[in-house]
């Protein structure tokens, strides 16, 4: 992923379940899902 000089992303990204942070990644809690067999489906909105 591109970074400015202060680290922010230049390009978009998005986490699992839209979990939210400010400063940082999310908590693995917060972006975990489980998977089960069949067809799974899991949103998430890019952000820039």
């Amino acid at each position: 992923m591109r970074k400015t000089l202060l680290g922010i992303p230049k390009d978009a990204y998005g986490f699992s379940n839209d979990a939210r942070s400010k400063f940082s990644a999310p908590s693995f809690e917060s972006a975990a899902f489980e998977l089960s067999t069949g067809k799974n489906t899991i949103n998430f909105s890019l952000k820039l």
